[in-house]
C-alpha cells in the first residue's frame, strides 16, 4: 500500500503489460511501478532502466522509479 501511495496509484492508473506467460507477469503502472507476479526469477533484463527493487517476496516483486 505505501508504494502505491507514494506514486499517486489509482484503479484507473495506466498499465503496461511487459510480459505475460506461464510463469510471469511483468507489468509497469503509470511509468513509476513495474509488478511482478510468477516464479520466474531472469526477469531483470525486462526491467526498464532506471528502476530499483523496493519489495520482493515468494513469487512477487515491485521495482520503483529512481
Amino acid at each position: 500500500m505505501s508504494i502505491r501511495d507514494r506514486h499517486g496509484i489509482q484503479p484507473d492508473s495506466e498499465l503496461r503489460i511487459i510480459e505475460a506467460d506461464a510463469d510471469l507477469y511483468l507489468a509497469e503502472i503509470d511509468g513509476k511501478v513495474v509488478v511482478k507476479i510468477g516464479s520466474r526469477f531472469d526477469c531483470e533484463h525486462l526491467i526498464p532502466e532506471g528502476f530499483q527493487v523496493s519489495a520482493h517476496g515468494d513469487g512477487y516483486a515491485v521495482w520503483e522509479k529512481i
